[in-house]
């Protein structure tokens, strides 16, 4: 088989070769590797400038990155606020309920202390909910506010125009969250911040 491919390995297209050099390398057969490569065809190829386009190249790879960890924050800040609104609203039924209850059955009828108890459990468990997602809720704002600033360090220090980069990852309709909030009110995750600099630095970097 081998005596056979031998004549014929300057005939090979991309991806026959691609194919053979898979198989070669699946049965760690070095000499194969080596016959494939050196009987591949060179060709000279006129392109752009190798720096304009692997500098877009990384260019876009921060920017997809950024953007999908932004889609990310604001898609489970979207989800905590809805809940937020949904226990709200449960909270305020139930409260609503109880009283148009107690309202029915009349004058005479006085909830006892074990009833009035239960209420404020059920209505002290909503506000633990809202509570508890409205922690998650500034989290993930703090998240978004944190990797907008840091998208701003990294753009900087890469000499790329931050405005512009922003306008060109936003025509994809990731902040709906961040065009409409006020982040003065949150504060940035320092840890989280630097982990996402090493992030888009090492992908600037290659």
């Amino acid at each position: 088989m081998k005596d056979k491919l031998s004549t014929h390995y300057d005939l090979f297209d991309a991806k026959e070769r691609i194919n053979l050099t898979i198989a070669a390398l699946a049965r760690d057969d070095e000499d194969e590797l080596m016959r494939l490569r050196v009987s591949c065809s060179r060709k000279h190829y006129t392109m752009l400038d190798a720096d304009y386009c692997f500098g877009m190249d990384r260019v876009r790879y921060a920017c997809m990155a950024y953007a999908d960890l932004c889609k990310s924050a604001e898609t489970n800040a979207m989800v905590c606020n809805l809940l937020i609104t949904l226990s709200d609203e449960l909270r305020s039924l139930y409260d609503v309920i109880f009283d148009l209850v107690t309202e029915d059955l009349g004058e005479k009828y006085k909830p006892s202390e074990s009833v009035l108890s239960k209420k404020q459990e059920a209505l002290a468990e909503y506000q633990f909910i809202i509570d508890d997602v409205s922690g998650c809720f500034r989290k993930r704002v703090s998240e978004l506010k944190t990797l907008h600033e840091t998208f701003k360090d990294f753009c900087q220090k890469a000499g790329i125009d931050h405005e512009f980069a922003y306008k060109w990852v936003a025509k994809a309709d990731v902040f709906e969250v961040s065009d409409h909030i006020n982040f003065d009110d949150f504060e940035v995750d320092v840890e989280f911040g630097e982990r996402m600099e090493r992030s888009f630095l090492e992908l600037w970097n290659g």
